[in-house]
């Protein structure tokens, strides 16, 4: 029996010796980053690629991303093709991630690829131009993630919310020769589906020339990636479309709502959504699994999120239904030139209507018939006159008996010692006005009652419709779960 414990105790303390060896020995895997130009947005994505992974992996694998190897190009495919080839011609780095546009466009089409290389940035209308074969690449070494479902979508649901007729788009100029990768006439095409007339163009660091370039009947835009401006300059674009009361929709989604952008169908969460499932392929390749038999249709939400900010600033008015389904941005910051405490709103209340109006005009008439009854308790003067005149023939006719000229003048002086009646009076006139008093005080105490119950339920009512937002964005995190444990086979229809 002491043998067994003997043994079992070396063995054990063998078992902690070896761990922190083969904590130090976990496979070093080196990957290398292409991003097409320098963008604000740059570290949000590396940021957001690089947690999911390490999130995933990282207790598997050392995950090294070296900073000589987070390569930038200039916007130009010169640059690109050049970074491109000295990732793939660097014996240090394992794993080519593409986290551009023109980069993975560059990738994808090229005829060979020496290792592995995943390029998570390309959209759905491209599966007609680039290698897939059931659901992937079917190219060695090649795995790429279709992550935007496509700017059909995008301008399906803009004329859904604006119904638009002459819309502009505002395209990277440097994407001109990159959009090869969608039909040549798909801007006939969107025209003839949308039944609008369309206007591309492409910007570079002038924006003010671009805006120039827009039609005068221009009543949407719509908004490329533009990640070859810089945050000011793209914050100041949007805001002088913005200033034109223009609705503009964003391709590439929460970054550019942040900015004031109106609407979206790329949520954050979706980017990392797709950046766990790049984490899972990558996964699969450093396993020994083969790129080009990775899946590469990535099912974005595609949830409609509509700036609320912007949407006053434009003037901007929607459907119920539509309001419904979108996720209000920037709700809660909503500029307004009147904001209304509940003292403010029992004072404005109270201030407008009608009925404290009129009996506060019967109580001042109360008041003055108040006066009117104590004047008959007055001292009381009259004076009365009259002068008469007879022309000369009649004064003739009556000789000695009328004068021509005569006044007579009277003043009378009174004072009421005692009269039950004018004292009843004046003290019915007092009751009246009290009492009248006493309406106007209970009519006030109702209205600002009212007043006070409207505000509390429209904060009630603000409450609620938070919650109930709160309860369809988790109804639909639920539907959208069942929805993925259906596809990968872990539950049924029913459950959806």
């Amino acid at each position: 029996m002491k043998p067994r414990i003997i043994f079992l105790a070396l063995l054990v303390n063998v078992v902690f010796m070896l761990l922190p060896l083969y904590a130090k020995d976990l496979k070093e895997v080196n990957i290398g980053i292409l991003f097409d130009g320098p963008s604000f947005i740059n570290e949000r994505i590396f940021n957001t690629v690089s947690k999911e992974i390490k999130d995933l992996i990282g207790d598997e694998y050392t995950i090294v991303f070296p900073d000589d190897k987070i390569l930038v190009g200039d916007w130009s495919n010169e640059s690109i093709k050049d970074n491109i080839e000295l990732l793939l011609e660097d014996n240090d780095i394992d794993i080519i991630i593409a986290l551009g546009f023109m980069s993975s466009s560059d990738l994808v089409l090229r005829e060979k690829i020496n290792k592995p290389v995943i390029a998570p940035m390309l959209s759905e209308e491209m599966l007609n131009i680039i290698p897939y074969k059931e659901g992937t690449s079917g190219k060695k070494n090649l795995n790429y993630i279709i992550y935007h479902s496509g700017y059909k979508k995008d301008l399906r649901m803009f004329k859904k919310l604006t119904s638009f007729n002459n819309l502009v788009i505002l395209a990277n100029k440097n994407y001109a020769e990159n959009l090869k990768l969608l039909k040549k006439d798909y801007l006939k095409e969107a025209e003839k589906s949308l039944n609008a007339d369309i206007t591309q163009i492409f910007i570079g660091d002038d924006i003010d020339d671009a805006i120039r370039q827009m039609p005068a009947d221009c009543d949407a835009v719509y908004l490329f990636p533009l990640m070859n401006l810089s945050k000011d300059k793209l914050a100041e674009l949007i805001n002088k479309l913005n200033d034109r009361k223009l609705p503009t929709f964003s391709y590439i989604g929460q970054p550019e709502i942040e900015l004031g952008v109106l609407a979206t169908l790329s949520p954050d969460y979706d980017f990392i959504r797709m950046s766990r499932f790049m984490a899972i392929n990558l996964q699969d390749i450093i396993l020994g699994a083969e790129p080009s038999e990775l899946p590469v249709i990535f099912k974005p939400s595609e949830k409609l999120i509509i700036n609320a900010e912007t949407a006053t600033k434009i003037g901007y008015q929607t459907t119920w239904d539509i309001l419904t389904e979108a996720t209000m941005y920037n709700a809660d910051k909503i500029e307004t030139d009147r904001l209304l405490s509940l003292s403010k709103v029992i004072e404005e209340s109270l201030a407008v209507n009608l009925d404290v109006i009129a009996k506060q005009y019967e109580v001042k008439a109360s008041k003055k018939d108040i006066a009117k009854a104590r004047s008959r308790l007055l001292p009381q003067i009259s004076y009365s006159g009259q002068w008469t005149a007879l022309d000369k023939k009649r004064a003739r006719a009556t000789p000695g008996n009328t004068n021509r000229h005569s006044l007579n003048q009277s003043v009378d002086v009174s004072q009421i010692i005692f009269s039950e009646e004018a004292f009843a009076n004046v003290s019915i006139q007092k009751n009246i006005y009290r009492s009248d008093q006493a309406d106007l005080k209970t009519l006030e105490l109702d209205i600002a009652s009212d007043a006070a119950t409207a505000y509390m339920d429209v904060l009630k009512t603000k409450t609620l419709l938070r919650i109930e937002l709160d309860n369809l964005e988790v109804s639909r995190s639920n539907l959208e779960l069942a929805r993925t444990r259906q596809n990968i086979g872990s539950s049924t229809a029913a459950e959806v």
